[in-house]
């Protein structure tokens, strides 16, 4: 199994479902992540299919 580890920040931005948008440093990847840790990928421009990812808190 092939894992990244990516850091993001936590932008002004809420996703469709109403939950706080993060991204990282490059604005590329874009996540909204609820408050459960349930992760929905936001397309950052076109072409692009996300797959459903994983998160984790950082300790």
């Amino acid at each position: 199994m092939v894992t990244d580890q990516v850091i993001v920040e936590r932008t002004e931005a809420k996703g469709p479902g109403g939950h706080p948008v993060y991204s990282d440093p490059t604005g590329i990847l874009r996540a909204e992540i609820s408050p459960a840790g349930e992760v929905r990928m936001l397309a950052s421009g076109a072409y692009q299919t996300p797959i459903n990812p994983a998160a984790e808190p950082m300790a």
